[in-house]
């Protein structure tokens, strides 16, 4: 896939459900890294683990940036 073809708009949508999530679980964490990789033309982000004192879940998300699912560990 061309680098100009990437549909970085995305990244926002991630951010925001790390945001969102991390408020949601009351997270201390303020990392909002995250990864795009793109592999035969498909894309998948890849965010940090979202978790507490108590829990920790993984976050899956679409190719657009949104949810797909929240994974408990």
């Amino acid at each position: 896939m061309e680098l100009d073809k990437v549909p970085f708009e995305n990244a926002y949508n991630v951010y925001k459900v790390l945001k969102e999530k991390y408020m949601e679980m009351g997270s201390t964490s303020d990392d909002y890294t995250f990864h795009l990789r793109i592999h035969n033309g498909s894309l998948r982000w890849y965010a940090p683990d979202v978790s507490n004192e108590r829990v920790s879940y993984a976050l899956i998300l679409n190719p657009d940036g949104t949810l797909k699912s929240v994974v408990k560990h």
